[in-house]
């Protein structure tokens, strides 16, 4: 079972890393004291060495989702779309262009009632 190690702002990661308790497939959290330099990342195993691989930082850890049931290459993995982030895509994009739609017709029917005042 993995398990979330977290290291605070003074200490490195790579200290961390190497710590007896730190072993492949647990994940590893940077808390600085601001909250924007948050980072996370997932111990894996290079070439028979450990090594961090890069899960997401305060910005892109919450839109993403990550699959921690891939299995690794020796390049350290890769970021697996599923078909829950597909469809949401799809969901997000028909609603912006329903929404410009929308403003489309409010702008054409403003003028039209602009225009019939005159």
């Amino acid at each position: 079972m993995s398990k979330t190690h977290h290291v605070y702002e003074p200490d490195s990661v790579y200290d961390k890393l190497k710590e007896k308790g730190v072993d492949v497939g647990d994940n590893i959290e940077y808390i600085p004291n601001n909250q924007l330099g948050y980072e996370r990342y997932k111990v894996v195993n290079i070439l028979g060495k450990k090594d961090l691989d890069f899960i997401g930082d305060i910005y892109d850890s919450y839109d993403k989702t990550y699959d921690f049931s891939s299995k690794y290459n020796k390049s350290g993995g890769k970021i697996r779309s599923t078909r829950k982030t597909i469809k949401k895509r799809k969901t997000i994009k028909k609603r912006k262009t329903i929404k410009k739609r929308k403003t489309i017709k409010k702008r054409k029917t403003i003028k039209k009632r602009k225009f019939s005042a005159l």
